[in-house]
């Protein structure tokens, strides 16, 4: 873009690129231009991508294309006063805020004139999308580009049964909602309460009794534990008076009782008896 332009045609815009050239001759499939990255000064990659190309094989698959793909890179500065001249000077003059604006319709009337008015220039819209992350080297400009990783995965070739899994911490409760409606929402299995993820009760404080049964446990409540203590205290107090009780000696002193007061009536009865005969026979005398 050093020299003027001194025809009616910007064909002398790219003398000495005829690499450029041939790609706006070829049948171009695509054609982009995207920021550079990481840059403190603005720049501007136009990519064209012709037909057949090959993007960066990993393996020579077979002979290199007939074409390659064209990049080259402009920076977002003003263009050198009277760079165009000639009859579309004027309409290069509206256009000459930047070089990218510049090169924009440069390369629109380029694609015109060789017939390919409808491959239009793909550019970054921070109207489409914009990363929320400020950059460091430009913080107050939208950034149109995130960084992106490309992981692939291999297989080791061998099959086990066998699973490990591995346990997070205990979500928050406020977190808790956004997550269940996630997985309800795509159907997942929720097995977060499944009987093998319960907390595993070790036994380490229950409490115990003489006979090493387990009755409580010292997490419990007050109250639950209020309630074993009196059920135990009314066990033990109905075992005490089982220990008190003895029925072989209370029925021997009622018993004795009783034959004493039999006797006690035998003798009262019968001497009685022996009044009533005397009396008997003294009467049969007097008659």
């Amino acid at each position: 873009m050093g020299s003027k332009l001194d025809g009616a045609s910007l064909e002398k815009a790219f003398e000495g690129r005829p690499d450029l050239q041939n790609a706006i001759k070829l049948a171009a499939e695509y054609a982009f231009c995207l920021p550079v990255p990481e840059k403190t000064q603005k720049q501007h990659n136009y990519i064209f991508f012709p037909k057949n190309t090959n993007i960066v094989p990993s393996k020579n698959s077979g002979p290199p294309p007939s074409s390659e793909p064209l990049v080259f890179t402009v920076p977002e500065t003003p263009p050198k006063p009277g760079v165009i001249s000639g009859s579309e000077a004027t309409a290069a003059a509206n256009v000459s805020d930047d070089l990218k604006t510049l090169f924009d319709w440069a390369l629109a009337a380029r694609l015109k004139t060789a017939g390919r008015s409808n491959l239009k220039i793909v550019q970054a819209d921070p109207k489409l999308f914009a990363s929320e992350i400020r950059q460091a080297h430009r913080p107050n400009e939208k950034a149109v580009f995130v960084k992106a990783f490309h992981m692939s995965t291999a297989s080791n070739g061998t099959v086990s049964d066998e699973t490990e899994e591995f346990e997070f911490s205990m979500l928050d409760q406020e977190d808790f909602g956004g997550i269940d409606t996630f997985v309800k929402r795509h159907g997942l299995q929720d097995k977060s309460m499944a009987e093998q993820r319960k907390a595993k009760r070790l036994n380490v404080n229950v409490v115990k009794d003489e006979d090493g049964n387990v009755i409580g446990n010292e997490e419990g409540g007050e109250l639950e534990r209020a309630a074993n203590e009196a059920e135990q205290q009314a066990v033990d107090e109905e075992d005490e008076e089982e220990e008190d009780y003895d029925p072989g000696s209370e029925g021997d002193s009622e018993g004795s009782g009783t034959s004493d007061e039999s006797e006690d009536d035998d003798e009262g009865g019968g001497g009685g008896r022996d009044d009533d005969e005397e009396d008997g026979e003294g009467d049969k005398d007097e008659l």
